[in-house]
């Protein structure tokens, strides 16, 4: 399958991690806008992930359903990269509480515990 099929990527870049970025796609079918996050393969098994543990981790990120984890629509296969469609009002939400989260955590004395 191929993603260009389904979704059609915009210019709007949302963010960037360890692997990848994030990009907001709309949805070719229906014009829901979802959040892409494109994994490049190389680097993730660079850092000592294996093809397995990444697999896993999709098919749990597809399946679960809960609050505090992100649950991936679908996510497609290219010759070098993974990539997870996700709910873009999620990845909103996250990119958001993220940064506030490490500010409230770099206050916290380090002898605490």
């Amino acid at each position: 399958r191929n993603v260009h099929d389904y979704y059609t990527f915009t210019n709007r870049f949302l963010g960037e991690g360890n692997y990848g970025k994030v990009t907001r796609v709309v949805e070719n079918a229906t014009g829901t806008q979802w959040a892409c996050k494109e994994i490049d393969m190389k680097k993730a098994f660079l850092s000592g992930q294996s093809k397995e543990q990444l697999l896993n981790e999709f098919n749990i990120m597809k399946s679960i359903d809960t609050p505090w984890v992100i649950k991936s629509k679908e996510y497609f296969n290219t010759a070098d990269s993974k990539l997870l469609v996700l709910p873009l009002e999620a990845w909103a939400s996250l990119s958001l509480e993220v940064p506030d989260i490490k500010k409230r955590l770099s206050r916290v004395p380090a002898d605490v515990g």
